[in-house]
């Protein structure tokens, strides 16, 4: 954290290894603040090889922090910019196959009345509104259902269980 205070004070551009849907990936990154959100550490800025405003949390980032260029070469945050809020707790509202196994291990984690708000499932099928856990935890206790859950919202939840599920879907023998 200290050279990525270093950068943010100097204007300087760095450069890291971090983790993402691709593997470990070399990211340089124009920083704008830090922030401690929860019990996490994450670092706000703009992301030079996505072309976008991106978070990274600080403790995920995989090698030395590389400084890029000279002192002044970064840009600041847009002005009014606010450092988005990260949150990784979650309240699922999910489709179920009625009379499945899913069905019976989620009763626990129902937050109470179903959802009405997304629309009715398909026949066969019920909305379960569930209660707040991390992201990684629903990740979790969902992905081993996947064959009879699909998840409605969050977005962030349902775009995670996404890319893992297309993840495993491209291994073959070699990757075992």
């Amino acid at each position: 954290a200290t050279v990525l205070s270093q950068a943010i004070r100097e204007r300087r551009v760095v450069s890291f290894e971090y983790p993402g849907s691709r593997g470990l990936t070399e990211r340089s990154v124009e920083p704008w603040a830090l922030s401690v959100q929860g019990r996490a550490l994450y670092l706000w800025g703009w992301d030079l090889d996505r072309g976008g405003e991106r978070t990274f949390r600080v403790s995920r980032i995989r090698s030395q922090i590389s400084f890029l260029g000279e002192p002044g070469d970064a840009s600041l945050a847009p002005e009014g910019a606010e450092f988005p809020r990260v949150s990784s707790f979650v309240s699922p509202v999910v489709n179920v196959r009625e009379g499945s196994t899913a069905r019976t291990l989620l009763h626990g984690y129902e937050a109470g009345a179903s959802s009405e708000e997304h629309g009715s499932p398909r026949h066969g099928w019920e909305h379960i509104a569930l209660e707040g856990a991390e992201v990684g935890t629903w990740i979790g206790r969902l992905l081993p259902l996947a064959a009879d859950v699909v998840v409605v919202s969050p977005e962030l939840l349902r775009d995670a269980m996404l890319t893992r599920l297309r993840a495993a879907a491209t291994w073959g023998e070699a990757d075992a």
